[in-house]
């Protein structure tokens, strides 16, 4: 976040005063904020070896050693532009991923079983607005 924007994300509760020093997503356009700065950093390599989603990133890669040097150059690129990962919420070298509600795998895309669960246990709709509510979960798959 950039020095000059953090009094404006101050807040005050019963134990003081607080202000972010970095960029939460509950403020009103970080996500786009946040979209706009990873594509330029990843400006060249988005598509070719990684993609960007409003809460993290994906590096894919067909072998681990390519994948070694493709990690390589997005976390060179996430250094330069003075990024900083919480390495508890990063995942590395799985030949699997959740994401968007669809598991990826080498040999393609699978509905992520949960997603499914929550659709199979959804009951029988009374009324035109359940209709819609069931409607809209199981038109994304």
């Amino acid at each position: 976040m950039e020095e000059e924007s953090i009094p404006k994300t101050a807040f005050t509760c019963q134990h003081g005063l607080y202000e972010w020093l970095i960029m939460p997503f509950g403020l009103c356009n970080v996500v786009p904020a946040f979209e706009r700065l990873m594509e330029t950093v990843l400006v060249d390599l988005k598509w070719q070896m990684c993609l960007v989603y409003p809460d993290g990133f994906v590096i894919f890669s067909k072998d681990f050693p390519s994948h070694l040097v493709r990690v390589r150059q997005v976390l060179t690129r996430f250094r330069e532009a003075e990024f900083k990962l919480k390495m508890k919420k990063c995942h590395w070298g799985r030949s699997q991923v959740a994401l968007l509600g669809h598991i990826v795998i080498p040999s393609g895309i699978l509905p992520n079983p949960e997603k499914v669960k929550a659709v199979m246990n959804v009951n029988q709709p009374e009324g035109v607005h359940e209709v819609r509510s069931v409607l809209g979960l199981t038109s994304y798959f």
